[in-house]
């Protein structure tokens, strides 16, 4: 076989062909590796996708950008520190938006797409970061920041290129998509739309209704049917012991040297420097600040200064103090202002501020004195918390050796308590059972007792908190079915109530089969003195308003024009019948233009997201993995 094959390749021309072709292969494949790899793991390369690449410079200044704009936005000046965990979620936002954009800008470079220098320069001015007090753009500034980068101006030009040929594809696919308007009108219409409505009440009345006399032989028919509701429940009597951190605390003592000591370990933080209220709008539209300082000045309240604030920062200080103010310009001149007085504008790197200094806290010292309450409450907790283990090992050794209970020592910081309760937690007069303890503990407790039988050594439970506590069940009185001589009155009330709401669902349902047969409830007569009172009513169908909760809003929802329906609301019967669907015109008109626009904004970002998914796939992206982890670690900077 092998002799065959070495023929075969050697001695034929068939097999010179295809030796012919494997060495062919051998020389592409080994040039690919060459000539491509090195460009993909170029060390200051990113990503690539085809031509277009993300190199490392260009990362590291979109970076300090960003981070410059996040900065102003915040009322910061340009270059101030984020914190690192904010610095890796900048890092971590930078790359994927330029990852985005590599396909579409390899996508604008197949279509020609040339942006014109007279937009590159006016987004470049209106970069704040390069502008100086005044909002109007700096070359020093711009050089500064260019030095700082380490960046030369045809690179940082080239970003800014990028990210317009980015966005401009983006609007320019967008631009002509809408949704359909008969929908979105149709979709207005109906969440606008108002259901009318007539409805009739039926309900018990204040005084309640006339009691006829009942028999003997009915009452005791009642009770034979209900034998349930005449019972009494299974009471137990417990002993309980609870010790936890709040319970020692009890027995924890706070010496004046340790409330000394931690107050001094603390002094600084008793002074407290003057703290001002302070309410603020900060925007770059210098227009719009004016116009908010007159407003306010002629006594706008702050909820109609926040409606003119639309776009802007606004925002209420409360007791801050001035090195707490973000803003130095706001700092330093909320500072010097008197209360109740509308200041500014005022201008600062992050915009226009106009302010009002609402309240002033002075300047305070706390002396041990005041705080000394505060401290030592402080000190007797963390105490009994640091205390509990050996108490709780101390109190199982007790229990161990003293199953009465009667031998708890005071200093051991535990909680007592006794009595018979049911499953529920209710003592026989119908409250609470005062067991201490939080909520959980005391269903852990109640758990405990119900699980225990009578005259078992005393057992101890550990809680999740360290805390333990310990039962003892002494007697079980178990329910019993009471006679129907024990129960009579309570009988006799509840026959009455069932026999009062029988009659009145009685009364409600002959409404109602009226009100179908003749066509809604306004054309049945309303019963004599005491009966229902008929009401019109109108419901707006907002579906996602708070009117659209409760029974009857949501069954007039459900039902059609024309149409009755009964429901019953805790024992209101109401019967409603819906009498037009009439549209609301201004309501539909402005329903139509917010989701037209809405529609419109989420479809186009639909389609530009679908385009730039596909130009992806087709870009065959390659991403430097070590090189990123690097990065986004803060470590490639």
């Amino acid at each position: 076989m092998i002799t065959t094959l070495r023929h075969l390749v050697v001695d034929s021309w068939i097999g010179r062909i295809i030796a012919l072709l494997i060495f062919v292969a051998f020389i592409g494949w080994g040039a690919n590796d060459v000539f491509l790899k090195p460009a993909y793991d170029d060390p200051n390369v990113l990503a690539m996708a085809g031509p277009s690449k993300i190199s490392l410079q260009d990362y590291e200044a979109r970076v300090r950008l960003m981070g410059d704009r996040i900065a102003q936005a915040m009322g910061h000046h340009p270059g101030d520190n984020l914190s690192t965990s904010e610095k890796r979620q900048l890092r971590q936002v930078v790359f994927q938006s330029m990852l985005n954009e590599l396909p579409m800008q390899a996508q604008a470079h197949a279509q020609g797409m040339v942006v014109p220098d007279k937009i590159i320069r006016e987004k470049v001015f209106s970069i704040p970061a390069f502008q100086d007090e005044q909002h109007h753009f700096s070359p020093d500034r711009f050089r500064n920041w260019l030095r700082n980068a380490q960046m030369t101006e045809p690179a940082f030009i080239d970003i800014v290129r990028r990210e317009v040929e980015n966005l401009t594809l983006g609007m320019a696919m967008a631009r002509n998509i809408t949704a359909p308007h008969a929908i979105v009108a149709r979709f207005a219409d109906y969440m606008t739309q108002r259901h009318v409505y007539d409805v009739a009440t039926f309900r018990q009345p204040a005084g309640g209704s006339p009691q006829p006399a009942v028999d003997e032989a009915t009452l005791q028919r009642y009770y034979d049917n209900h034998p349930w509701d005449y019972t009494t429940q299974e009471f137990r009597h417990a002993r309980i012991i609870l010790l936890n951190a709040s319970t020692l605390q009890s027995a924890v003592t706070a010496s004046d040297a340790q409330v000394k000591a931690l107050y001094d370990s603390r002094e600084a933080l008793y002074d407290r420097p003057e703290g001002r209220d302070i309410a603020y709008v900060m925007s770059k539209d210098r227009a719009q600040i004016d116009s908010i300082a007159k407003a306010w000045r002629d006594g706008a309240s702050w909820q109609d200064v926040l409606k003119q604030a639309k776009g802007a920062i606004a925002d209420v200080l409360s007791q801050i103090p001035q090195s707490a103010i973000p803003a130095p310009e706001l700092a330093k001149a909320a500072f010097a202002a008197a209360p109740d007085i509308v200041t500014g504008p005022i201008s600062s790197p992050g915009g226009w501020i106009v302010f009002r200094v609402s309240k002033i806290s002075p300047a305070h010292h706390v002396s041990l004195d005041e705080a000394k309450e505060g401290l030592a409450s402080e000190i007797r907790t963390q105490e009994a918390v640091n205390q509990l283990p050996d108490k709780v090992a101390k109190l199982q050794d007790i229990v161990a050796g003293d199953t009465s209970l009667d031998h708890i020592p005071a200093e051991l910081g535990a909680r007592p308590a006794e009595g018979a309760l049911t499953r529920e937690g209710k003592t026989k007069s119908g409250d609470d059972a005062p067991i201490p303890g939080t909520e959980a503990e005391r269903k852990a407790i109640i758990d405990a007792i119900f699980s225990q039988k009578v005259d078992a050594p005393p057992r101890f439970v550990a809680l999740p908190d360290g805390g333990a506590f310990v039962i003892k069940l002494d007697q079980v009185e178990p329910g019993r079915q009471l006679t129907f001589k024990e129960s009579r009155d309570t009988v006799l009330k509840a026959y009455r109530e069932d026999a009062s709401n029988r009659a009145l669902n009685v009364a409600a349902t002959e409404f109602f089969t009226q009100a179908k047969e003749k066509g809604g409830v306004s054309h049945v007569a309303v019963p004599g003195q005491g009966g229902p009172q008929i009401e019109a009513g109108q419901f707006e169908t907002v579906q996602s308003a708070e009117q659209s909760h409760g029974a009857l809003p949501y069954a007039v929802l459900q039902t059609k024009i024309g149409e009755t329906a009964m429901i019953d609301v805790d024992g209101t019967y109401k019967v409603f019948t819906v009498t037009s669907l009439p549209a609301d015109p201004v309501a539909a008109h402005e329903a139509r233009k917010a989701l037209q626009k809405m529609a419109d904004r989420g479809l186009q970002e639909d389609v530009v997201n679908t385009f730039r998914q596909r130009a992806a796939e087709q870009a065959k992206m390659h991403i430097n993995q070590p090189l990123l982890n690097q990065v986004l670690s803060g470590e490639g900077s």
